[in-house]
């Protein structure tokens, strides 16, 4: 039995006992917008709509950002785009940054990750406030999504270029500009060499 069957279950029986439904709320899609890069929080440790916490630096990352699909609404025949950056902030969100290719998908509010759970523990399951708290969870995917689990994993901003592309397309244009005017000079000076002088 997985440890992801065995938190399930457990769930399912907590719900059961407390009469507990969980319920996420749908957001408002984003205008369409031609900026590809996302940035938000994938997931916060605070308990989510399900009734399950992930605690900070819970998530065990893969060694390059893009090895983690990107999605939309969790549905593997649907990546979306390339993650590009993932790391844990002050607070312990995780935070990310991502690339997103579906014009539709960029209209998505939020972000949620599927992750398989290495260790958990039931917290306060006497009580209806019962939760579970995930210590160490291997991350599986982050999809983007209108009804996100975790009420703070939303789309905080939209950029046209991820920053260091942005910071290396200026840095081109500056360059481009500097080559034009040495270009010119070398003109000048080569014109002024050729002309006689007049005295």
């Amino acid at each position: 039995m997985t440890a992801t069957f065995q938190l399930r279950r457990a769930l399912s029986e907590l719900y059961r006992e407390h009469d507990v439904r969980p319920r996420s709320v749908r957001l408002a899609l984003a205008d369409p917008d031609p900026r590809p890069v996302l940035e938000g929080i994938a997931s916060s440790p605070v308990i989510d709509c399900d009734r399950v916490k992930f605690l900070a630096g819970a998530f065990v990352l893969p060694k390059r950002p893009e090895d983690c699909p990107l999605l939309y609404e969790h549905d593997s025949r649907r990546v979306v785009g390339e993650v590009q950056d993932l790391g844990y902030g002050f607070a312990g969100d995780l935070l990310i940054r991502a690339r997103v290719r579906d014009p539709e998908a960029r209209r998505l509010p939020a972000f949620s990750v599927s992750a398989r759970p290495l260790s958990w523990s039931v917290q306060n399951a006497s009580s209806a406030s019962f939760w579970v708290e995930i210590s160490s969870a291997e991350l599986v995917e982050v999809s983007l999504t209108a009804t996100p689990r975790n009420p703070r994993a939303v789309v905080r901003s939209r950029h046209r270029l991820e920053p260091a592309g942005e910071s290396h397309e200026r840095l081109l244009e500056r360059l481009a500009r500097i080559q034009s005017v040495l270009q010119s000079m070398r003109g000048a000076m080569t014109q002024t060499e050729i002309e006689p002088t007049i005295t």
